[in-house]
């Protein structure tokens, strides 16, 4: 009987080993590797062994990408093992998976030394290996830690320009000068143009000083754009009224030069003005 049963075990056995296989040919080469970039998204990033940013950051403008598919000499070899310290790295994480991570990423050393390393869930990983001129590889290098440097210096910036920026008042300036601006509540959307935002004007805004003071769910939503859309330069604004009317979070979405930043402030109100700028709404609601 121990004999029988080890025949169905065994082509059960087999095809499950061959789903973990993954053909990453598609990547082998810088050009193929970047083929596959093709959005700006906090997936990709770019590091540099010089540079300390932990976190990397976004090929802004395929900035970077463009960089390195001006190098024309890659040649693949069998292995290497790197002999410098100095690199910069393309990370490409595909999707975030319960069975194993997915990503390639891209290692270009300053002596022209070059890794691609791809890996799908529980696929073994795959290495790649090239080289390129050293001249062409260190000028990259050199390229890719000037402009991480830069883009460290822009967030710095960009938040103190959160921080002074985003305000109720600078809130109720901007969404004064736009035409209407779209509200969520009672699980419904509608246009305000200017009634909803006279009350909210009305209302008295404290200052609290907690970064993460304890918000209780959402009423109601005001906003002039999708928070998370960056096109060009323009600011988005929201305005949320808390669950128990006693409190307000003002979300600053923005950019500066490159860089994506959000501000979160918080301002309690009392509950009879959340109550009646939730009344507001529910009327224009009623209404529209």
């Amino acid at each position: 009987m121990k004999k029988v049963l080890l025949i169905p075990v065994l082509f059960m056995t087999l095809p499950l080993s061959g789903c973990f296989e993954a053909n990453f040919d598609e990547y082998k080469t810088p050009d193929l590797f970047l083929s596959h970039i093709t959005e700006v998204h906090p997936y990709n990033r770019i590091h540099s062994s010089k540079v300390d940013c932990p976190n990397g950051y976004m090929d802004y403008d395929f900035t970077v990408k463009n960089e390195i598919l001006k190098i024309d000499d890659f040649t693949s070899v069998s292995s290497f093992k790197p002999s410098s310290d100095r690199y910069i790295t393309y990370a490409s994480l595909h999707s975030h998976s319960t069975t194993g991570p997915n990503y390639s990423d891209m290692y270009i050393y300053d002596n022209g030394q070059t890794i691609i390393e791809c890996k799908k869930a529980l696929s073994k990983v795959k290495r790649f290996y090239l080289t390129c001129s050293t001249d062409k590889a260190d000028a990259l290098n050199t390229f890719v830690e000037s402009w991480l440097n830069g883009l460290i210096e822009y967030e710095r910036r960009a938040v103190e320009l959160g921080n002074e920026g985003a305000t109720i008042e600078n809130f109720f300036t901007y969404m004064e000068l736009q035409s209407s601006a779209h509200v969520y509540c009672a699980d419904q959307h509608f246009e305000d143009h200017g009634e909803l935002l006279s009350v909210m004007k009305g209302v008295n805004y404290i200052k609290i000083d907690d970064e993460y003071p304890p918000f209780a769910g959402q009423r109601l939503l005001y906003y002039k754009e999708n928070p998370y859309d960056y096109e060009g330069y323009s600011p988005a604004w929201n305005f949320t009224l808390s669950d128990d009317y006693k409190m307000v979070k003002i979300v600053y979405d923005y950019k500066y030069k490159d860089i994506r930043y959000s501000k979160t402030v918080y301002y309690s109100i009392s509950a009879t003005d959340g109550h009646a700028i939730e009344d507001k709404a529910i009327e224009l609601l009623l209404n529209s």
